[in-house]
């Protein structure tokens, strides 16, 4: 697995009675009723001064100066976290709500995880209660998120690949449904228009191009080879060669291996892209911005092959002969 998380500012609408929390611009968010609710994340260090205009910017309070003299007369002490707050609270108010500890959770979801392994650390966090309902949506989930245009060329109900990896702040017991629809809505943010200018030169409809970016997730770990790695399949598809990724294999075991068998790549899937040509049904993972844009942004090279030197980068070849010649070379280096 590739964990590397990356932290991004949060702002965030309520949903229902239980809200769910999403990465959101200060320009996103809506403007709210009268009395309505918003939840609201202090960050590690921050001071009462600039937690008093975000206040005032949010509408939770009409003066940050009245805040922030009677947050120190009634020495209030800023923790990190995220709190439930509405608009038109009295200043008084607003400071009581957050001597209180904070209700939401943050939740750093790494690149390149598994829907399950999502789930996993959502129970873990208590974010939801069961893994088996919150499974149930993402498998099925083509169906019950239609608001979401991206979905509609994907050809089954799952969603995998499309739960955008962040850290978001949800409330303990959230629903479900709110939690996946708040990763589809950072992932549709994150799609912008001139990546998706680039697709009728690469070859590829939109869900083939999360499918590889998923592929190069799991196979990449440098940011500055995500792009490589993407053109070396493309690279590979273009001339009619098997992807041969360890990675799709590793997806249809029932267990992570350090090191795959002969067996294993001898095992029927279409997911085994040493068996079969072309890309596998759907992605294997959850991919990050930055693999994604390595697929919509190949490098311009003319490898064709690529092994790990043992240290999270990869040695690349355009010829056969030159990588074997590589992999004698770091495979032995790494006994």
């Amino acid at each position: 697995m590739r964990l590397m998380g990356f932290l991004i500012f949060v702002f965030s609408v309520f949903f229902f009675a239980y809200p769910l929390i999403y990465p959101l611009k200060l320009e996103d968010l809506p403007k709210l009723s009268k009395g309505g609710k918003v939840s609201f994340y202090i960050y590690p260090n921050e001071n009462l001064s600039g937690v008093g205009k975000r206040l005032e910017k949010l509408r939770v309070i009409k003066s940050s100066e009245i805040f922030l003299e009677e947050a120190r007369r009634h020495g209030l002490f800023l923790r990190a976290g995220g709190y439930f707050l509405s608009e038109g609270m009295s200043i008084y108010e607003v400071i009581e709500a957050l001597k209180e500890r904070p209700r939401l959770e943050k939740v750093t979801i790494p690149e390149g995880l598994t829907a399950r392994e999502i789930a996993e650390i959502l129970l873990d966090k208590e974010v939801i209660t069961s893994e088996e309902e919150f499974l149930n949506l993402v498998f099925n989930g083509k169906e019950v998120f239609k608001g979401f245009k991206f979905l509609d060329e994907i050809p089954s109900s799952s969603l995998e690949g499309y739960l955008f990896p962040d850290t978001y702040y949800f409330p303990k017991h959230a629903s479900p449904r709110n939690v996946i629809s708040a990763m589809l809505k950072r992932f549709e943010r994150a799609i912008k228009p001139e990546m998706l200018k680039e697709l009728p030169k690469l070859g590829l409809r939109f869900h083939e191009a999360i499918i590889l970016a998923s592929i190069v997730e799991k196979e990449g770990l440098k940011d500055e080879e995500y792009p490589i790695i993407a053109a070396v399949f493309y690279n590979r598809l273009k001339k009619g060669m098997k992807l041969e990724s360890c990675a799709t294999v590793e997806y249809i075991l029932p267990k992570r291996k350090e090191r795959l068998t002969f067996d294993d790549l001898k095992i029927d899937s279409p997911y085994n892209t040493y068996l079969y040509s072309g890309l596998p049904p759907g992605p294997i993972c959850n991919p990050g911005l930055k693999a994604i844009l390595g697929v919509f942004f190949p490098a311009k090279v003319d490898y064709l092959y690529f092994v790990s030197k043992g240290d999270g980068g990869h040695h690349f070849s355009r010829t056969y002969d030159e990588h074997v010649e590589a992999k004698n070379r770091y495979l032995k280096r790494g006994r």
